[in-house]
């Protein structure tokens, strides 16, 4: 991976850890934490980059989840106990 690479997404991951990746600031919604309501923290933010591979196992249906459960969670947003809200 190159240097810039990995700076980027250090720079998402600490922007994620906060609640906003630049993604979601445009789409006006954020993370948080399910039981608190706080952001997620840089550590958190890190393993949620990787639970996306729960999403995608089988047949990837935990992409298509929000579609139909009640809080509009994937499978990685369910094991990470996190939400994603409005920001209006």
């Amino acid at each position: 991976m190159k240097p810039g690479a990995v700076v980027a997404h250090i720079v998402i991951l600490v922007k994620e850890g906060k609640g906003a990746s630049p993604g979601k600031k445009a789409m006006k919604i954020r993370l948080i934490r399910e039981e608190n309501g706080q952001p997620l923290g840089f550590g958190r933010a890190l393993l949620r980059r990787i639970c996306p591979a729960l999403d995608s196992a089988p047949c990837s249906i935990g992409y298509l989840w929000p579609a139909w459960d009640a809080k509009g969670q994937t499978f990685a947003d369910k094991v990470m106990r996190t939400v994603v809200v409005s920001t209006e």
